[in-house]
């Protein structure tokens, strides 16, 4: 059961990242580098959030007790 808590937290990070790069360079059409730092940390942090608990609701993996 640990194995896959471990991995869903890993998935939400990875797909926080590639959702903060998607919405930045494809929906506002920003050079990826035109960006503060900040904001891609702060950005990255709240979708890991929401992809963490989205992914506790669909796979059942205890994330949040």
């Amino acid at each position: 059961m640990g194995t896959k808590r471990y991995l869903a937290m890993i998935a939400a990070f990875f797909l926080a990242i590639l959702t903060d790069a998607f919405i930045y360079v494809s929906l506002l059409d920003t050079p990826w580098t035109r960006v503060p730092a900040f904001f891609h940390l702060a950005n990255i942090i709240v979708l890991a959030v929401a992809l963490a608990i989205l992914l506790d609701m669909i796979f059942k993996v205890d994330l949040l007790r």
